[in-house]
């Protein structure tokens, strides 16, 4: 007992405490910070070649033909609106800056998410994403041949990342967690103790290092009161929630606080089975004082 009550406050820190505030206000720190890193290192290229004048876009500009010319051989009216939205888009992306035709690509994409083609989505998902494909074709051209390789690797890996970041909202627990904007610590626990481990690893990766500590705090909390709490504390019953919590564990504790946790669980196992074999001998050595 008093060895699982040391390694709680060894992991766990202050039991007292309440974590749950402390690992939502983390999040929505670490989230935050995340998207700017990636949009600044994004920006801090865009700049640099915004003075390179116009930025070509042959390739975006073919394949808008493209999707023009296939939604009008479709021969129904419904498209009409994607079809001028998509003209606009070709001519107002001529002779721009790559800046300009970053924000002309926001503005795409965001009014083809409007309420008007709410009942052509999927083809007007389809065209977005084959048009930015080509744009981003065009716009490494340029990194390339304007700022040169180690350009183009910053905007790459930051573009990656954000897109990342906008895929990790697909996620379900995830999605309800970060879309309202702010974070309630019943969100931020439900993603800890959630049963799918990308959610977990996703927390992970987006907590501050104080939001890391407070997670592995309440980790410690909810074993220890499944356990019976600090003051009847059942050792058997707490390596039995620490086993059923191998995702938050393998995840949030370091390797000595990992072999720390198994080093105690294996003892408290053995020291059970030992028990255990006292109060009921194998057969056969049950009846060695009667022999005797």
């Amino acid at each position: 007992i008093d060895a699982v009550k040391k390694l709680s406050q060894d992991i766990g820190g202050d039991l007292d405490k309440l974590p749950d505030q402390a690992i939502a206000s983390s999040l929505r720190t670490g989230r935050a910070a995340e998207v700017k890193k990636y949009v600044d290192l994004k920006q801090g290229v865009f700049d640099k070649l915004d003075q390179a004048g116009a930025m070509p876009a042959a390739n975006v500009t073919k394949k808008v033909d493209d999707e023009i010319q296939r939604l009008t051989a479709l021969g129904t009216d419904d498209f009409n609106p994607l079809i001028a939205k998509l003209d606009d888009f070709k001519s107002a992306i001529q002779g721009k800056t790559i800046n300009q035709v970053e924000i002309l690509r926001k503005q795409l994409g965001e009014k083809l998410q409007a309420d008007e083609f709410s009942s052509i989505s999927t083809e007007a998902g389809k065209v977005m994403r084959g048009t930015y494909g080509a744009l981003k074709s065009d716009i490494e051209s340029f990194i390339k041949t304007t700022a040169g390789d180690r350009d183009v690797t910053k905007w790459k890996v930051a573009d990656k990342r954000l897109t990342s970041m906008i895929g990790e909202l697909d996620a379900t627990a995830f999605k309800r967690a970060l879309d309202k904007g702010d974070v309630t610590p019943e969100a931020a626990r439900n993603l800890l103790f959630s049963k799918n481990r990308s959610d977990v690893q996703k927390l992970y990766k987006t907590l501050t290092p104080d939001g890391r500590s407070a997670a592995r705090t309440a980790i410690i909390q909810e074993a220890v009161e499944k356990a019976g709490g600090i003051e009847q504390l059942s050792p058997q019953k707490f390596a039995t929630q620490l086993s059923k919590r191998s995702d938050q564990t393998g995840i949030f504790f370091t390797q000595d606080q990992r072999n720390q946790a198994d080093g105690l669980v294996r003892v408290i196992k053995a020291t059970q089975r030992a028990s255990e074999a006292a109060a009921a001998p194998m057969t056969g050595y049950q009846t060695v004082p009667v022999v005797g």
